[in-house]
């Protein structure tokens, strides 16, 4: 469901109709106008006396949702006040709408907010917000913890399934059951292979593959030089990884939607 046809939203945990009987309206007439994608742009080089341009990447900007959010009863200087509290925040707060609670922004309210109003204390406001990515997410979800204490020298093949549209890089809690070494290979990307080695028995490590940070439960300890290869990847669908090694498994992780 789009957010247009949402009828109230909730705001860094707070639900605006609820607290303040706002509710989000459509002001124009005719159908729903609303943010599909994000913006892209195309950088490319231009060599003189070439027409063809070379491609270099794609710029994406991030999401941003002009909304429009009408008082369902009369206002006054108080409550206008409090909602312009609950508006300006200093960080990317979670942003949801009612018809699809599953969908979180990441949002900051920009640019020249708009209250239109009779002078009677009724009226709406223009909004403009800006996301901090181009894309949407999921709640975080934890996985069931795997459990590979008696795993073969062979490994254990686990399905892990992406529903979102985009790959995603999981946060992975390991604890170390025997052994000193343990690997994940992606067999559904090209067998790329994350491995740790000189590890201790009973360490539990906290392995963040989008901010490629590791952390672990022994104090002082680094173990930036343990890891080779790539940190976990998983695409769209269903990944097939190989696990080796004597351990307890869970990833945490949220889906990209688009």
């Amino acid at each position: 469901m789009s957010i247009s046809e949402s009828l109230f939203f909730i705001y860094d945990n707070v639900n605006f109709y609820e607290q303040f009987g706002i509710i989000n309206v459509h002001v124009d007439s005719g159908l729903y106008d609303e943010s599909f994608l994000s913006n892209r742009t195309i950088i490319e080089q231009k060599i003189r006396k070439n027409p063809v341009p070379y491609f270099q990447e794609i710029q994406e900007d991030t999401l941003e949702l002009k909304l429009s959010f009408a008082f369902s009863d009369k206002f006054d200087e108080e409550k206008i006040r409090e909602v312009a509290r609950s508006l300006k925040k200093d960080f990317y707060a979670p942003l949801i709408f009612s018809e699809n609670p599953d969908r979180i922004f990441f949002a900051l309210c920009t640019d020249n907010p708009r209250l239109i109003h009779t002078g009677l204390g009724t009226g709406y406001i223009n909004l403009n917000f800006r996301c901090n990515a181009p894309w949407s997410f999921s709640p975080i979800y934890s996985s069931p913890i795997y459990d590979y204490s008696s795993n073969s020298v062979e490994g254990t093949q686990l399905k892990f399934i992406n529903n979102g549209d985009l790959p995603l890089s999981p946060l992975i809690n390991v604890e170390i059951v025997s052994g000193t070494s343990f690997s994940i290979q992606n067999l559904s990307d090209g067998g790329k292979l994350m491995s740790f080695t000189d590890l201790e028995v009973g360490e539990i490590l906290e392995i963040n593959c989008e901010s490629e940070d590791i952390k672990t439960n022994i104090p002082l300890i680094y173990r930036y030089d343990s890891i080779s290869g790539d940190f976990l990847s998983l695409n769209r669908g269903i990944s097939n990884l190989l696990v080796k090694g004597n351990i307890k498994l869970q990833f945490q992780y949220e889906h990209r939607i688009l």
